[in-house]
Order: structure tokens, then C-alpha cells, then sequence
């Protein structure tokens, strides 16, 4: 709800101060919103300090998430078994290693223009949000199916009986709903500009992981 909240409250003010964004544009679009409210004061560069911020922490994350993930999914024997390996530092060294050479090819291919990434990454989040918001579609049915007082361990958590199960898998079917329009928008939108790798390297991968 915090963050509908923020991205409503940036959308008004990018369209109150006329924020124009585009591959010719230098200045992002956070950078002008503040530019505008603020002037060059210290509340400017704090704002921007503080974008940054969490862009690194976003980063982070993918780097913290994705090898937990890519253990997980070896673990099923969908990708090679030497992403379940721990390194020293008690970490997925492997999944750290894939993602960041991925990266890495992705900058080069785009030459690092935000522009061109952004479709990728919109996809790629939205189609996450669809898949887990199915997922958890999934888990509230089997939850139904189950007797008060009934727990199942199903890999690292624990199912028990809800009895607002079908309440909460309403909300989580409708917001999958909703992030699969978005995703198919933006793959029909931004085909052109990059989307088709992500819709072509997605099955592609679903091929692999079963070949494996």
C-alpha cells in the first residue's frame, strides 16, 4: 500500500511540473520533480542521494535473492546442481557469478542506455509478480483442502488451515490478473525496444531447465 501510495504521488507531481522523459532527455525523472519542488537546495541532492540509495538496494537484492532461487530450483534438478554449492563466505557463489555475468552481457548488448533496459526489467518484474501471485493462487487452494488445525512443511515454510482462504485467494487472483495486463502492455509495447529477448528467452529457458 506504501508503495501504490508513492508511485501515485510521483505520477500527480510528474504530470503538475510536466516531467519529460525520453532517450534525449539527460535529467531523470525524479531528478526534475525535486529540480522543481526544491530548486537546488539540499533537499534536491538529499532526494537524489536517497534514489540511489535505493536502486542499490534493489540491486542488492537480485544478487541476495536470485542465487537462493537458482539453489532452490537446482535443488529440483531444473538447473545445474552446482548452483546448490556454498562458497566460503556461506553464500551461493555460482548463482552470484551467473546473475552478475548476465548483467554484464546485458550492458554491453545495450550499451548501458536506461532506455533500452527498462523494458527488460519491466517485464521481468511484472511476469515475477504474475508468477507468484499464481503461485500463492495455488497454495491458497491446497490450504482450503485442509482440516483446522492441519500443517504440511512444503520445502522451507509451513501450510496451515485459514479460514479466510478464499478472501485471500481472490486478492492474490486479481492482482495476478492485473500484473499479467501489464506484462502482455508492455511486451506489445516495447517489442521493438528489447521486450522480444525476454519473451523469447523465457521459453527458451523452460526448455532447458527440462532438458537438464
Amino acid at each position: 500500500s506504501l508503495l501504490a501510495v508513492m508511485f501515485i504521488g510521483i505520477t500527480v507531481l510528474a504530470h503538475q511540473v510536466q516531467v519529460v522523459a525520453g532517450e534525449t532527455i539527460k535529467e531523470t525523472v525524479i531528478s526534475q520533480i525535486a529540480r522543481s519542488l526544491y530548486g537546488l537546495s539540499p533537499l534536491y541532492y538529499i532526494t537524489l542521494t536517497a534514489t540511489t540509495v535505493i536502486l542499490i538496494m534493489a540491486a542488492n537484492t537480485s544478487f541476495a535473492g536470485f542465487p537462493f532461487l537458482g539453489a532452490l530450483i537446482a535443488g529440483d534438478g531444473f538447473l545445474p546442481r552446482q548452483l546448490t554449492y556454498r562458497g566460503r563466505r556461506l553464500v551461493f557463489s555460482w548463482g552470484i557469478v551467473a546473475l552478475a555475468l548476465a548483467a554484464a552481457v546485458l550492458v554491453v548488448l545495450f550499451r548501458a542506455e536506461t532506455t533500452r533496459l527498462i523494458p527488460l526489467y519491466a517485464i521481468g518484474v511484472f511476469l515475477s509478480f504474475t508468477l507468484s501471485q499464481t503461485g500463492m493462487v495455488v497454495r491458497w487452494q491446497r490450504v482450503g483442502k485442509m482440516k483446522p488445525g492441519e500443517e504440511r512443511h512444503v520445502h522451507s515454510s509451513v501450510m496451515r488451515y485459514d479460514p479466510q482462504w478464499r478472501t485471500k485467494q481472490l486478492i492474490n487472483g486479481l492482482g495476478a490478473v492485473m500484473t499479467f495486463v501489464v506484462t502482455i502492455i508492455f511486451a506489445v509495447a516495447k517489442f521493438n525496444e528489447g521486450a522480444w529477448i525476454v519473451i523469447f528467452v523465457i521459453p527458451a529457458m523452460f526448455f532447458v531447465f527440462f532438458r537438464i
